[in-house]
């Protein structure tokens, strides 16, 4: 908790437990229902995931990630896709499935530019993100 602000920030454990019990249930529903590798990628990127207090972004990071290495795992058809698919990927989820609202604009800040940094993709344009006030 910061004491000037109020704010709490969710510990590593939490947000681990949160995509364990909130989001992979959500990814393996819609990934049952899909028929091809088409339609499999469209359900992950049309998922939104939205924390109304995001402050540093630590969940949203954690959820791109782990919709990221799904969306890798299905583009290349391997297990453990290598660092490049992924790298695009998780780029992809933070376009089309992330969003954060904090009331604390360094908050937000610091959560965009951790943003920005996890879908960073060398030779892609540095503007990928779609900020909203």
């Amino acid at each position: 908790m910061l004491p000037t602000t109020g704010s709490y920030y969710t510990p590593p454990q939490l947000v681990g437990q949160l995509i364990k019990t909130a989001l992979e249930p959500v990814i393996e529903e819609k990934l049952r229902n899909a028929e091809n590798n088409y339609e499999l990628e469209k359900v992950l990127l049309d998922l939104k995931i939205v924390d109304p207090a995001c402050g540093f972004g630590h969940f949203l990071l954690a959820a791109a990630r782990r919709l990221g290495k799904e969306l890798a795992k299905i583009r290349t058809g391997e297990p453990e896709p290598g660092s490049e698919p992924l790298k695009l990927a998780i780029r992809d989820v933070i376009r089309n499935c992330i969003y954060g609202v904090d009331i604390n604009p360094l908050a937000i800040d610091l959560c965009k530019v951790a943003l920005w940094i996890e879908g960073f993709s060398r030779g892609l344009p540095l503007k990928f993100l779609v900020f909203r006030s």
